[in-house]
């Protein structure tokens, strides 16, 4: 469930005019237990949250926490999305883009965590993000055993810029 969060202002008490301040934070917490067999390509994990802007001028800092991994040994790569907007990937030759990315043996999920600071937003619309994966093995999300049960979260603070 979003978690709508306004009113936290710089020093002048206005939130459109705080410098470097938190003007708003939008959350979505993700519960459902999801397999995922495609392999090879990014895919939406599900994991999505929305923010309108209070100024264009503003940022969007990004956090996402995944519990999930491959059900075998893999690699898995994750990237963040503003609309159809691939949002900070890897430089360099060879290797595929990625923001963060990493290998797993499969006998217990991974739990990669990650924050970015998106300066190019520049609108007050409403304006979703995603997280996208991509393994070399089919995988889950927020999957349950005897030993935890977890979710995943992404949280957007929009910030004064």
């Amino acid at each position: 469930m979003p978690i709508f969060t306004t009113g936290i202002h710089g020093p002048s008490g206005n939130p459109s005019s705080a410098q470097g301040g938190i003007i708003q934070i939008k959350q979505t917490i993700f519960k459902t237990p999801q397999d995922f067999s495609t392999t090879g390509s990014y895919f939406d994990t599900g994991l999505t949250c929305a923010i309108s802007p209070v100024d264009s001028s503003n940022h969007v800092l990004i956090h996402f926490s995944f519990n999930g991994g491959p059900n075998n040994a893999a690699e898995m790569r994750f990237r963040v999305l503003r609309g159809s907007t691939v949002l900070d990937v890897g430089d360099g030759s060879g290797g595929v883009d990625a923001f963060i990315a990493g290998t797993q043996d499969g006998s217990r999920p991974a739990y990669p965590s990650a924050m970015l600071l998106d300066t190019g937003i520049a609108t007050t619309s409403s304006t979703t993000y995603k997280l996208q994966l991509s393994s070399t093995s089919a995988s889950h999300m927020n999957k349950r055993d005897s030993d935890y049960r977890a979710c995943s979260v992404m949280t957007l603070f929009e910030v004064s810029a």
